[in-house]
């Protein structure tokens, strides 16, 4: 095939992919600022993913970006990993993993524990915004995202829902379109041809977000073309301000870990 009109055609899957509406863009102006990537956490005495983590947050009146799987059972839990190895010293997959199995293991040298997402919100109690990341790999999607709207919904605050996996978007988007919803990619992954289609965002006509969350440091042609296109955009994962004040110019969200901005955060209410 021509590879003139292969770039002429990714080039217009960017340039035609849904972008938000008016009114789903003024909804999304009340979620820009900062969220701390997985709490306010440290690893030493507050472990990331955790509800101490997430409690600090709210006394910094800072947004919150977290991470949703399954077990085993199907028990909605905030983990990032998808074994438990690095965080509890267990080797065995999420997935293949019993919540009561795990429930009572400690996350790293803390007193923590993995929670429930129920748990979270719950500890969070609309305080500040939640950024929702919903990880799933394999034909569970539907039942993670079934799930995590169930309990969502309920959450007297402001959210956001997100994924890698543009089959979850587009559930999203079938099921729940009232939801606003956002891909996250990253420009370094060509592993195969899925991955680099994911990381350059040639799916985002399945997936039709209302915002992109991309890897800052990593950006590619089709994310600039997307700044261009006035989409609006969340960048991770800033690790100092330095990072910060560089791109605040450039994105509207910002996922970040181990400091305190004190510009951009959300207020109480």
């Amino acid at each position: 095939m021509d590879p003139l009109l292969i770039s002429v055609s990714i080039v217009v899957l960017i340039i035609l992919s849904p972008v938000a509406s008016g009114k789903r863009k003024d909804q999304m102006k009340k979620y820009y600022g900062i969220y701390y990537h997985r709490g306010c956490y440290d690893n030493l005495s507050i472990a990331e993913n955790s509800i101490a983590a997430f409690k600090k947050c709210t006394e910094l009146h800072c947004g919150i970006e977290l991470d949703v799987q399954l077990t085993k059972d199907k028990r909605l839990i905030v983990f990032h990993d998808d074994d438990l190895l690095r965080m509890c010293g267990v080797d065995m997959a999420v997935k293949d993993s019993a919540y009561d199995d795990i429930k009572s293991l400690s996350l790293l040298n803390t007193d923590a524990q993995i929670p429930l997402l129920a748990e979270v919100l719950k500890s969070i109690g609309g305080i500040v915004p939640v950024y929702v990341e919903l990880k799933c790999h394999d034909q569970r999607y539907k039942d993670l995202t079934d799930q995590a709207i169930a309990l969502i919904k309920e959450y007297p605050g402001n959210y956001l829902l997100c994924s890698f996996n543009p089959l979850i978007l587009r559930y999203l988007k079938k099921q729940y379109p009232e939801y606003l919803r956002g891909i996250i990619a990253s420009g370094s992954d060509r592993k195969n041809i899925l991955t680099v289609f994911l990381g350059y965002m040639f799916l985002n006509w399945l997936a039709c977000p209302d915002f992109i969350s991309y890897d800052f440091q990593k950006e590619t042609w089709p994310l600039k073309w997307n700044r261009l296109l006035g989409r609006i955009l969340a960048g991770w994962t800033i690790a100092d301000i330095n990072q910060y004040q560089k791109i605040k110019d450039h994105y509207q969200l910002y996922v970040i870990e181990h400091f305190d901005p004190r510009e951009g955060c959300h207020e109480q209410g």
